[in-house]
């Protein structure tokens, strides 16, 4: 992955246009600002001599060039209005195809709240660079201009200016340094602390359950917010004591050497009005520019840069799960059959599956059964290669997983896990996630196969109600529903339900397992069904028994319920 400099000028690149404008828009607005100070010395060096003769071709000119200056303001805002929505649109595009190239391993690791902020953060700090690195850029043009003109009106004041400037540069760019350790310091402990916030208010109801809003507060949120403040602090000190007290110190002094060399000058007569005023509104406006380029810099440009440069690193985190340089096509879909051959698989340096060869054929019915850690879910998240398996290999249709692109996989794969996941949207909005093409009908058919349909018009606004967040709106057993009318919507080859009913009470898983024998008899899907509960299993054409990540029984369930089996154990135990 590109660095991030390297992005920057890629971004330059593909907007030289916006950047082009932009800059001679600056040098304008630089030019002009800094002749109309000349301008003003004219026109009083003509006055003091009662030279009246060219006084209104002074003043008309004034007048133009002080509208220019402020027109090149006006035309900055219109190059912003229609470049930089598209340049921001590009940047949250960019940013969010990145992080979804990562496994679901890696999210599962991160933060959410984490996540999302340093992608709000990825945007702001593009906007604000977008829009002050050009201000840094006029604000050393008109530094360079100014330097120019008072070399032509007065060498001697230019020469004070000089000496400030090269022994201000220096000391200022030398704190800059410092400020970025303590932006990005800062930066880090906000949008840790922003993340772990936005993670107990999103698991509010289970913080209200199992634990009281005070201990949260004091062992989780508390120490996060500690350290914040005490960024904050540092950082704030140092702006106070570090940069404001020297740039104080050193532009008083330069004020105050440059004004009592004028006045000097003026009382013998070496410099006339117009060049007093014009050497004092100039070393005024440099006083400005620089306060105003130390702002940009260090307040500005420098804390963008440093949540900017936090942001970025996410993105440079190594994909564990990467697609092939060379994918195999894919364009009419995979079929059902899946092989597992000799695949092991090692999580967190342990054997999570040990050597598992599986044949299941199109349209099969398997179900997975075992203890926790058996390594049933882990079998499922290496068919959806949501991880990568350590050894063997495994074969979808007749491909191996790892030579298809993982959205041309997970195109054919629908699951129906424990816990469906909700959007923040309408009922519609959430069903068209499985197929955006799909049509009302499409939509109602589907909810009337997972019978979820007349649920849905109950509801005051029917398929446009608004779920709320976690799908708060409605009850467990139609979330599941929901997803069941998704995976109908998606059309996939192959269908796994992961514990599809085991949160559920009796009554509604009842619902649940009417509305799957539907779906599973109108379609010639391959089934893969992992449950605890294993009445939910038996009619499925093929039962295997995992323990330890391998395979130690299969068949039927009458075939193992006929012999002394870990199954038929199993089943005595639910059935007492």
């Amino acid at each position: 992955m590109k660095s991030l400099s390297g992005y920057l000028l890629d971004i330059i690149k593909r907007h030289k246009e916006y950047f082009i404008l932009l800059m001679i828009v600056m040098l304008v607005i630089s030019v002009a600002e800094v002749i109309v100070s000349f301008q003003i010395k004219r026109i009083i060096d003509t006055i003091s001599t009662n030279q009246f003769d060219n006084i209104n071709f002074l003043f008309t000119t004034f007048v133009l060039l002080k509208l220019t200056h402020h027109f090149g303001y006006f035309l900055t805002r219109v190059l912003n209005a229609k470049y930089l929505p598209v340049l921001l649109e590009y940047n949250i595009t960019f940013y969010l195809s990145k992080l979804s190239n990562q496994s679901l391993i890696w999210f599962e690791g991160k933060l959410s709240g984490d996540v999302s902020n340093k992608v709000a953060d990825f945007r702001q700090s593009i906007a604000t660079l977008v829009v002050h690195v050009p201000k840094f850029f006029r604000l050393v043009l008109t530094l360079f201009i100014t330097m120019g003109f008072l070399w032509i009106v007065s060498k001697s004041s230019a020469l004070i200016v000089l000496v400030f400037i090269l022994i201000y540069s220096p000391m200022i760019f030398g704190l800059l340094r410092y400020k970025l350790r303590y932006e990005k310091n800062y930066t880090k402990e906000s949008q840790n602390g922003i993340g772990i916030i936005n993670d107990i208010i999103s698991n509010i109801s289970t913080v209200k359950i199992i634990s009281t809003f005070k201990s949260i507060m004091e062992k989780v949120i508390s120490p996060s917010i500690v350290r914040w403040r005490n960024a904050s602090r540092a950082n704030l000190k140092f702006d106070a004591f570090g940069v404001d007290l020297v740039d104080t110190v050193l532009i008083v002094v330069m004020n105050a050497v440059q004004f009592y060399f004028l006045i000097y000058s003026f009382q013998n007569g070496d410099i006339s009005a117009g060049t007093f005023t014009f050497v004092t509104m100039t070393t005024f406006k440099l006083h400005y520019q620089l306060e105003n380029l130390i702002v940009t810099i260090l307040y500005d440009i420098s804390p963008s840069y440093a949540k900017l440069k936090l942001s970025y690193d996410l993105l440079s985190e190594e994909i564990a799960v990467k697609d092939p340089e060379n994918p195999i096509t894919i364009t009419d879909g995979l079929s059902g059959k899946i092989d597992f051959c000799n695949v092991s698989i090692k999580y967190n340096n342990k054997i999570a599956i040990d050597n598992l060869s599986l044949s299941i054929p199109k349209g099969a019915k398997i179900g997975i059964v075992g203890t926790s850690g058996a390594g049933k879910t882990t079998l499922i998240k290496s068919i959806m290669r949501y991880m990568d398996i350590s050894e063997g290999e495994i074969r979808v249709g007749n491909y191996n997983i790892k030579d298809l692109k993982q959205i041309d996989l997970r195109k054919s794969i629908s699951i129906i896990p424990q816990e469906i996941s909700v959007l923040h949207g309408t009922i519609r909005e959430n069903l068209l996630v499985a197929n955006l093409n799909a049509s009302d009908e499409d939509i109602a058919n589907a909810c009337k196969l997972a019978h979820i349909h007349e649920d849905i018009l109950s509801l005051p606004d029917g398929y446009d109600t608004l779920l709320g967040e976690k799908g708060s709106r409605i009850s467990g057993g139609q979330k599941q529903r929901l997803g069941i009318a998704r995976a109908i919507l998606k059309k996939s080859s192959i269908l796994i339900l992961d514990e599809a009913t085991s949160s559920l009470d009796s009554k509604t898983e009842s619902y649940i397992k009417t509305a799957l024998d539907d779906l599973l008899a109108h379609t010639n899907t391959t089934v893969i069904a992992i449950a605890h509960r294993l009445s939910t299993l038996k009619s499925m054409d093929k039962i295997i028994v995992m323990e330890k990540g391998k395979i130690i029984e299969s068949g039927t369930h009458e075939e193992l319920l006929n012999k002394d089996s870990s199954y038929n154990k199993l089943w005595q135990i639910q059935i007492k």
